[in-house]
C-alpha cells in the first residue's frame, strides 16, 4: 500500500471523466496551495460518495498486491456491494474476484478518504 501523505488536508476540487480512455483525472489543491493531478487509468470500478462544494481528504491510499485483505477489505466491499448496509454475503464472489485481481497485481485500489466531502474508491490497472 502507498501512503500518499503530500494530499493529507488537500481539497479535491474536480474530478473528469473520460470514458473511452478508462481512465480518470482527480484535481487537487494540496495544503501548500499547488495544484496537482492525479490521473486513474484502465478503470473498472469507481464510487464517489457525497462530492461537494468543498472536499477536504484525510488520505489517500493505493492499495495493491502488497497489502493484505484485513487493510483494504472495507474498500472492496463497499466499492462491490450497492449500499451500506447491505449484507455482503450474497457479493462474496465479486468481493473475491476484485482480491484475487488485486493480490495477482492486474488492478489497484484507489481509496480517498474525507475529513469532510467526497470519498472515492476506484478499481483500476494504475494509479499516478
Amino acid at each position: 500500500m502507498s501512503d500518499y501523505a503530500k494530499f493529507v488536508d488537500s481539497h479535491l476540487t474536480s474530478i473528469r471523466c473520460y470514458e473511452k480512455e478508462k481512465r480518470v483525472e482527480l484535481a487537487f489543491v494540496l495544503s501548500s496551495g499547488a495544484d496537482c493531478l492525479m490521473a486513474v487509468d484502465g478503470l473498472d470500478r469507481m464510487l464517489i460518495h457525497e462530492m461537494r462544494e468543498q472536499n477536504i481528504v484525510e488520505k489517500v491510499d493505493v492499495y495493491d498486491f502488497t497489502c493484505s485483505e484485513d487493510d483494504m477489505g472495507w474498500a472492496v466491499e463497499m466499492l462491490t456491494t450497492p449500499g451500506e448496509k447491505v449484507d455482503p454475503i450474497p457479493f462474496e464472489p465479486v468481493i473475491r474476484s476484485v482480491m484475487n485481481s488485486i493480490a495477482k497485481g492486474e488492478q489497484v485500489l484507489l481509496a480517498i478518504t474525507p475529513v469532510y466531502g467526497a470519498m472515492v474508491l476506484a478499481l483500476a490497472a494504475q494509479v499516478s
